[in-house]
């Protein structure tokens, strides 16, 4: 994903408003949700505080988490603003998702050298659009949900097309998500191949695994896959 700041690091896990205030400043979107009032709930003395994070490059670092746009957008759809655990708002916008639709919102994808940048931008704007027009969280979780498994797709056609790549990993905690599970399921009639977790979580809990394996290696231990190192805690 493009990279866009994360005022306060690891608070905007929590205060989820500011990861969706960031990209929206980012994109020159900030005054139209202002004026839908979507921060009407936001202290205006936090907001300009994050508002000079941002500019000043202050404890804002750059991220791009997939788990951080879920974030973003479960609060833009009002999902809720503040979360109490780690995937908090985005677990309760996909138990919104009840069926496929037929439309879905269109990210931004640049192709350079062989890598692909994925810009959410059109996404958040068509978010505030629907928001303006009272389409309901149900509508908005299955658009954004499809627009995730669409841009997979579109960037997977792109790497097969410029790299002959037709094999791809699909990790991290977003894919905890089952509804986007199941909607990757269907690579394979496109001729893909896709692994997903399945001995191991697919969320942080394998950097530390990795991490483990890394210095096992570096101590001079055998360095066996870490599914057998850790066979026994699994």
């Amino acid at each position: 994903l493009k990279y866009f700041p994360l005022p306060g690091g690891d608070l905007a896990t929590s205060e989820i408003w500011r990861g969706a205030f960031s990209l929206l400043m980012q994109n020159n979107l900030l005054k139209e949700a202002l004026k839908q009032g979507i921060f009407k709930n936001v202290p205006a003395k936090k907001m300009e505080i994050v508002t000079k994070m941002i500019n000043s490059n202050l404890n804002s670092p750059l991220t791009s988490s997939m788990g951080r746009l879920f974030d973003a957008v479960a609060f833009l759809t009002g999902v809720r603003e503040n979360a109490e655990y780690e995937a908090h708002a985005p677990m309760e916008f996909e138990s919104f998702f009840v069926r496929k639709p037929r439309n879905f919102y269109k990210f931004g994808i640049e192709r350079s050298n062989g890598e692909v940048l994925v810009n959410p931008a059109p996404v958040v704007e068509e978010i505030l659009i629907d928001r303006l027009n009272k389409k309901g969280l149900r509508l908005m979780s299955e658009k954004f949900h499809l627009s995730v498994f669409e841009m997979l797709k579109e960037t997977f056609f792109i790497l097969r097309k410029d790299l002959s790549v037709s094999t791809f990993a699909l990790s991290g905690g977003v894919f905890q998500n089952r509804v986007l599970r199941e909607m990757c399921s269907e690579f394979e009639k496109f001729g893909f191949k896709v692994f997903f977790n399945k001995k191991l979580p697919p969320n942080d809990a394998c950097i530390s695994l990795g991490q483990a394996w890394c210095c096992a290696k570096k101590m001079g231990f055998v360095p066996i896959p870490p599914a057998k190192i850790f066979k026994n805690r699994l």
